[in-house]
């Protein structure tokens, strides 16, 4: 083509022709060119793929992905259980850490991908390995108690999830979204603001001791004071699988398989008559759990989490004793907020759209894992959690407000005559047995009746 486009006899015509063949020649030249690149990676990599290791080089791979996927082997079930981070590695904000099981004769597929390789030993060969590097386990467990569970016999799941969660970054600033958010949930009360911040630090440091941590009670009318975005900002601190939702089914003798590995159970939007007080009073009073999975007898482990309980009812979720913090509402710290973030972010000078903005960059911030870091730095340096023994619960303003407010008839009515009695030192058969009316819906007890009970 090049020399015929030279011959002095041509036309304009026929070389503009021979000048469109060229270029379209030298495209497909281009393209064979590239497709030959290609071709060449694509080899340089099934031939990575398909080399055959020595003995010493797969053993040597297969102990790095132990390590590096908490393997382990059950010897009881001949099953491999392992954990691994399904999130997208690129992403700055999300972990999630999955357990799974595979039986043993699937194990050599689950290697090969973890390794990009083609392993060549066989099941008998991988299980003897593992009982060499004393990866080989009885049994498997969740739970913080060094003291109960033997890490050379019991694969512990919760010793390796901990190795997921947020770990704190030293350093002397962090970003003041945090406080805002702390201001809006805890409805501007220092009181509530410090004790969140201490509940949450001394959770991440000791959460072996949640038998002694209160749950909260955070109630708030009108809604959008930071309370999912709260819940958000824990799933970032533990994780995902350690943050769980939990729903009354699971409560009252459901499947609840998801509660084994969680730090944190919260319920929103509860209705305060949908949960049982005997079985909320179980669930938040013992070290032990009852675990029921599809499929597979029930068993008893550790209880690790604790509970929050979020709703737009200002006298929240739980209903009250007033035994303060000797009595059944040790459990509970309460709080009730007023502050919405769109409102309080608008009173310092935004429009609607620009505080909807900034709201929406609070919560990306919430997921930054680095910044959060910084933030649980902090808090964890402020407070002194290092030092502190126990974790009381919150029984401030707001529980005494909420315990009045939670007040029936017939309470408020015994409150307002309890001076009196007490003053006389007697009540009369007549008023108990009206009280006694109102409170049992009971008319049919004579006086003479309550009198004999006395």
């Amino acid at each position: 083509y090049q020399e015929a486009r030279e011959h002095e006899n041509l036309t304009d015509e026929q070389i503009d022709a021979l000048d469109r063949q060229i270029s379209r020649t030298q495209n497909k030249i281009q393209i064979a060119q590239d497709e030959l690149v290609e071709m060449g990676d694509t080899i340089e990599e099934i031939n990575q793929i398909t080399k055959k290791l020595t003995q010493k080089e797969e053993n040597e791979l297969i102990e790095a992905l132990i390590k590096e996927n908490h393997i382990g082997y059950l010897l009881q079930d001949n099953k491999f259980i392992y954990c691994l981070q399904m999130a997208n590695k690129n992403c700055n904000g999300v972990i999630n850490p999955q357990f799974n099981t595979v039986d043993a004769s699937r194990i050599i597929p689950v290697l090969n991908k973890m390794s990009s390789q083609i392993l060549h030993s066989d099941t008998e060969h991988v299980k003897r390995l593992f009982q060499q590097t004393k990866n080989d386990y009885y049994n498997m467990t969740g739970s913080f108690n060094d003291e109960k569970w033997a890490d050379a016999m019991v694969y512990n799941k919760m010793k390796i999830i901990k190795n997921f969660w947020v770990q704190p970054i030293e350093s002397e600033n962090y970003n003041s979204d945090f406080d805002f958010l702390l201001y809006c949930l805890c409805g501007g009360k220092e009181e509530n603001i410090t004790h969140i911040e201490q509940w949450l630090a001394y959770k991440w440091m000791y959460p072996n001791r949640n038998a002694n941590i209160p749950n909260l009670d955070i109630g708030g009318y009108p809604g959008g004071n930071g309370k999912g975005r709260f819940i958000e900002l824990l799933k970032t601190i533990f994780t995902h699988g350690c943050v769980v939702p939990a729903a009354l089914k699971e409560l009252t003798d459901g499947f609840n398989a998801s509660w084994e590995t969680a730090v944190i159970l919260y319920y929103d939007e509860p209705a305060s008559n949908e949960l049982p007080e005997g079985k909320l009073k179980n669930a938040t009073g013992g070290e032990e759990q009852r675990i029921e999975k599809k499929g597979i007898d029930a068993y008893t482990a550790d209880r690790n989490y604790n509970m929050i309980f979020t709703s737009n009812n200002p006298n929240g979720v739980i209903k009250l004793a007033g035994t303060g913090s000797s009595g059944e509402d040790r459990r509970w710290s309460v709080m009730t907020t007023d502050k919405v973030m769109v409102d309080e972010i608008m009173t310092a000078g935004l429009d609607e759209e620009g505080a909807k903005v900034r709201t929406n960059e609070i919560n990306n911030l919430l997921k930054d894992r680095a910044e959060v870091g910084k933030w649980l730095y902090h808090l964890i340096k402020k407070h002194d959690t290092e030092n502190m023994n126990i974790m009381r619960p919150l029984h401030g303003q707001d529980y005494q407000k909420r315990f009045e407010d939670q007040k029936d008839t017939v309470q408020l009515v015994f409150d307002a005559f309890m001076p009196t009695f007490t003053e006389c030192g007697i009540i009369t058969l007549d008023v108990l047995t009206q009280a006694i009316h109102e409170l049992t819906n009971n008319t049919k007890l004579s006086s003479q009746q309550i009198a004999k009970t006395l």
